[in-house]
């Protein structure tokens, strides 16, 4: 019996797809059992790896049951089901995302808890971080920064942008948002904060000035009923914990503090390979470090942006928030001309399948066309 299901094995070997499947799990076993190396969705099912890193997945299923879209992501080595969105569920009805298809996937988030052993891993995806990926694209984690979008691609209310390579069109002066303690908000140019500033401290000031005061002389009256005495060191101290003391308790009353954020708006516009106009959008900077390079005609590389809930003056409104990373100068306008594609990965893909004859010698070849502007 042995000798049989060894040679039963051997013959298997002479098929190329035994063995090809052989060679993959050999070539596993090596890498996962006596490496130590994983994939990116092991890592991030074991929670040694963020689930928003820039990646590379295959569609291994992509089914419609009634309502509900079930799509199974793999990076060749585990699986990862996927809770996408309204337009991603679109794009699968349509069949513009399909089995054996390749998505680049940046920011995504863990919709399952995690806490089960052996719990499946679930991540959310959105229209905005999901891209169609090339067909040699390696599958796993990529190295690469996080890929650019349109602006035009880009749906509203849904997900985080990975980036954006823009020039600036306008420049709005900065502001600032005071929300009060009623939870209203006040906004103010730059001139009219220094003022409310300036009205703030004064303000204070005369409260501290009267609350101290009052504190000290309740504390000399206190002292002189006691009959503490003690030399000029001794009351020396003494008043320097009463003051320490009462900072806080003034502190501790409320309305001694504002908070306010300064924010930065520009409208800016996507470019294009030849510097072709693209749509346009409105980007708010909240925290602005320094606006000096933020001018009329400077391109950005802009990273990790928000899309707001409403538009601003009919426009896509965008949120940066501060980072090193997320915002960085690039060059001048007039400099577009070597650039390159701003919107790399705006472009559409047509699936193209090779007369079907043997499933085993289908070619798949996705091709890259630019969407319009």
């Amino acid at each position: 019996m042995a000798r049989g299901g060894l040679k039963f094995s051997i013959h298997c070997l002479h098929d190329p797809i035994v063995l090809q499947v052989y060679l993959q799990l050999a070539n596993r076993y090596d890498k996962e059992i006596r490496g130590g190396r994983r994939s990116v969705l092991t890592k991030i099912q074991h929670r040694d790896e963020q689930a928003s890193v820039h990646m590379v997945l295959c569609v291994a299923e992509a089914e419609l049951a009634g309502d509900q879209v079930r799509l199974l992501l793999t990076d060749g080595w585990s699986e990862a089901h996927a809770k996408i969105d309204e337009e991603l569920e679109k794009q699968v009805r349509r069949g513009r995302l399909c089995a054996g298809d390749k998505v680049r996937i940046y920011a995504a988030e863990r919709a399952d808890t995690g806490s089960a052993p052996g719990e499946r891993l679930v991540l959310r995806l959105t229209a905005n971080n999901t891209r169609p990926a090339e067909w040699h694209a390696r599958l796993g984690r990529s190295r690469d920064a996080p890929f650019l979008v349109s602006i035009r691609s880009i749906i509203s209310r849904v997900g985080v942008v990975p980036a954006v390579k823009v020039v600036v069109q306008r420049v709005m002066p900065l502001v600032y948002m005071e929300t009060r303690s009623d939870g209203s908000k006040v906004w103010r140019s730059e001139a009219a904060e220094e003022n409310a500033e300036a009205d703030f401290a004064a303000r204070v000031g005369v409260e501290w000035e009267d609350f101290v005061t009052r504190s000290l002389a309740d504390a000399e009256k206190g002292e002189a009923d006691s009959g503490s005495q003690g030399g000029d060191a001794d009351a020396a101290r003494r008043a320097e914990r009463l003051r320490e003391a009462l900072r806080s308790e003034f502190m501790r009353q409320g309305g001694r503090e504002r908070r306010t954020v300064p924010l930065l708006r520009f409208q800016v516009r996507c470019t294009r390979t030849g510097g072709v106009p693209g749509a346009s959008c409105f980007v708010t900077w909240w925290r602005p470090g320094d606006v000096g390079h933020i001018r009329e005609g400077a391109v950005l590389l802009i990273r990790n942006l928000q899309v707001a809930q409403l538009r601003y003056r009919g426009l896509l409104q965008l949120q940066v928030h501060p980072a090193p990373s997320h915002l960085v100068w690039c060059r001048q306008a007039s400099q577009l001309a070597a650039w390159g594609a701003a919107g790399a990965s705006s472009h559409v893909l047509r699936r193209t399948v090779s007369p079907a004859g043997d499933l085993r010698n289908a070619v798949v070849r996705l091709e890259r066309a630019d969407a319009p502007a």
